[in-house]
């Protein structure tokens, strides 16, 4: 009778243990989106350009810098920032979207490096097609990978509102 109780149990408490873990993380996951969407990102910029916070969604510290250059027929955008290796981190790739209204003008690069504590990075990222970006405002999407020595990879994502000259 006890083994039937104990494997009753456990037929129970395994399903219901991973559910909660689930929960827990998407809970976490859409907390994290909702403090960051709702947060205040501007600054009273008293003359000078505005200042914005990077909305991190992720525990590893990687930035984007602002403004980026745009070349002169918008097709182009010299990306460049900051992040920083946990320790035993290899290398990383980092992957950039650049958007201006909405979702209709974007432009994506790509780079990859080796690392160990904090690093730069930069990055080209061109439009498709005929798609061309404006100077002025814009977002700024980075997603990175740091690829670590036993085959783990963290994965990151983050955005700032960047400005376009």
């Amino acid at each position: 009778m006890k083994q039937r109780l104990l494997k009753f149990s456990l037929v129970l408490l395994i399903p219901i243990s991973i559910f909660a873990v689930l929960m827990a993380a998407f809970t976490s996951a859409e907390t994290t989106r909702s403090a960051a969407a709702n947060a205040d990102q501007s600054v009273k910029n008293n003359g000078e350009s505005p200042s914005v916070l990077a909305r991190r969604l992720i525990s590893i510290p990687y930035g984007i810098d602002s403004p980026l250059p745009l070349s002169a027929d918008g097709h182009m955008v010299q990306v460049s920032g900051h992040g920083e290796c946990p320790d035993g981190g290899q290398s990383f790739m980092v992957q950039v979207t650049i958007t201006q209204n909405g979702d209709q003008n974007r432009a994506m690069g790509v780079t990859q490096d080796s690392c160990a504590g904090q690093t730069s990075w930069s990055a080209v990222a061109n439009t498709p097609g005929n798609q061309a970006l404006q100077p002025g405002a814009a977002e700024a999407c980075g997603r990175a990978f740091i690829f670590g020595p036993s085959g783990d990879t963290l994965v990151g994502d983050w955005c700032k509102d960047v400005i376009l000259q």
